[in-house]
């Protein structure tokens, strides 16, 4: 490789640490801002939430069997549970991207 793609390649480098830097300040002020501090409790109630969501969603499916339903004579069933899952993913997707600011330092965590 010339010295001058070596040249480039540690400028581009540099270029995109910088960026990967200014994103990290612009995440940490402004969900903090948006945020604030949370606590544990805080964390703990959302993770119960997301456990009633899955909760919902295995009961209906378990209720599948349980009346022996016929899919197709009961078209609202796969609906609901459709809305169920999507429900529960987007409640395991949240809670996954509050602990990933937690971790990154966008969220304070407030232990008091």
């Amino acid at each position: 490789m010339a010295q001058h793609d070596l040249d480039a390649d540690i400028h581009k480098n540099r270029l995109l640490q910088e960026i990967d830097a200014a994103i990290t300040e612009a995440n940490r002020v402004k969900i903090k801002a948006a945020a604030g501090a949370i606590t544990q409790d805080q964390m703990l109630r959302v993770a119960v939430a997301v456990s009633g969501l899955r909760a919902n969603y295995l009961h209906e499916i378990l209720a599948l069997g349980d009346k022996g339903a016929k899919l197709d004579q009961s078209p609202g069933t796969m609906s609901k549970l459709k809305d169920l899952r999507i429900a529960y993913e987007e409640g395991v997707a949240a809670f996954d991207h509050l602990r990933h600011a937690l971790d990154r330092g966008y969220i304070d965590f407030d232990e008091g």
